[in-house]
């Protein structure tokens, strides 16, 4: 869950990230988004993201761990996604390696103001 309605940008670190949203950005939200930066190594608050993105509910955005991409603030409402990252056993991570072994490859997040 997201306290303030956001989420800082990050790479995720994982082979696949798929982002599902369950809410309907012209209805139940204001503000809000995924936001993606095409530079290798971009700054928060100093390089403007290349893309923002509000897709319909039940439309599924996918993007490679080394993507850097954020949860934009939402002004009003209640943004809902699922969000899974899928790695494989060869992962770098142990937190991944871990969650693997235990069955635990898939996460869901809700985005709330």
């Amino acid at each position: 869950e997201a306290p303030h309605g956001h989420f800082a940008m990050h790479k995720d670190h994982h082979a696949l990230s798929i982002l599902i949203p369950l809410s309907d950005p012209t209805a139940d939200f204001g503000g809000g988004g995924t936001a993606f930066w095409s530079q290798s190594h971009p700054m928060e608050g100093m390089d403007s993201p290349s893309i923002v993105l509000k897709p319909k509910p039940g439309t599924a955005l996918f993007w490679g761990g080394r993507v850097s991409h954020k949860g934009v603030t939402i002004s009003s409402g209640t943004r809902v996604v699922i969000v899974a990252s899928f790695s494989g056993p060869n992962s770098p991570r142990e937190d991944v390696k871990e969650r693997l072994s235990a069955g635990l490859g898939v996460r869901t997040i809700l985005s709330a103001r």
